[in-house]
């Protein structure tokens, strides 16, 4: 039997104005006990365990960390290889570090996140989000009053911005409308929808309605539900019954 590493008096650093810990697990959630301590910075070092949820000013992870949620008022670092089995929130900005996993929604003011990260929830932001390569997200990315970039490689659910979009590369998404209220859709190569079917919507004109690219027009005609199971099967859903 593996274990369980102990938590060392030491390697924690507990006050009103500071959490930090440099190494082993932390047993529960970090939360403030007095209204002082809302706001104070929590630290968690490279490695460390926290069963249970964090919640400050601004939250800083280092790399290889696991935490059951985050939420972090001012801003929420995370950094690289970390898995977080909740949500990460914050009233300012959230960066996510490159092969760091994340099994439900990111929502914050601005978000980065780095190359080779899984979210298999939404992403939403107030402002701009951007995406770096390889990046797979199960759920909507949605820019309420900003734009959105999206990476070489990088797979999506459905993209919504209130701006600007550019998609890299080799962008697959699920759902067949790309949607921008006031900005351009810039495209750097074919979008690729489920694993079956590729659009370059300045080869046909027709697939462009006002600001958004209506992919639906291009799969309609072909669209059986065979294809459907398809689609859905590449990207990890359910498959339909065949009548």
């Amino acid at each position: 039997m593996v274990k369980k590493p102990v938590l060392s008096r030491e390697a924690v650093y507990d006050t009103e104005d500071r959490f930090e810990m440099e190494a082993g697990y932390y047993p529960g959630d970090i939360l403030p006990r007095t209204e002082r301590a809302i706001n104070r910075p929590i630290i968690i070092k490279d490695g460390c365990v926290i069963h249970g949820v964090i919640f400050g000013g601004r939250v800083q992870l280092g790399n290889n960390v696991r935490a059951l949620g985050i939420y972090g008022d001012q801003e929420v670092v995370i950094g690289e290889s970390c898995e977080i089995v909740g949500y990460i929130q914050s009233s300012g900005k959230i960066r996510v570090g490159s092969n760091t996993k994340v099994l439900c929604d990111i929502i914050g003011k601005e978000i980065d996140i780095w190359d080779k990260v899984r979210i298999y929830g939404n992403v939403i932001a107030d402002g701009n989000i951007n995406v770096g390569n390889d990046v797979e997200i199960g759920g909507y990315v949605v820019s309420l009053n900003g734009s959105i970039g999206i990476g070489d490689n990088s797979k999506v659910f459905d993209i919504i911005a209130y701006g600007n979009i550019e998609l890299g590369h080799g962008v697959v998404i699920a759902d067949p409308v790309i949607w921008s209220q006031k900005g351009k859709i810039t495209l750097y190569s074919k979008i690729k929808v489920g694993k079956n079917y590729e659009v370059v919507h300045d080869r046909d004109r027709n697939i462009v309605e006002s600001n958004k690219i209506n992919l639906h027009y291009i799969l309609s005609r072909t669209f059986t539900k065979s294809l459907y199971n398809d689609l859905i099967k590449s990207l990890g859903g359910v498959k339909t019954r065949s009548k």
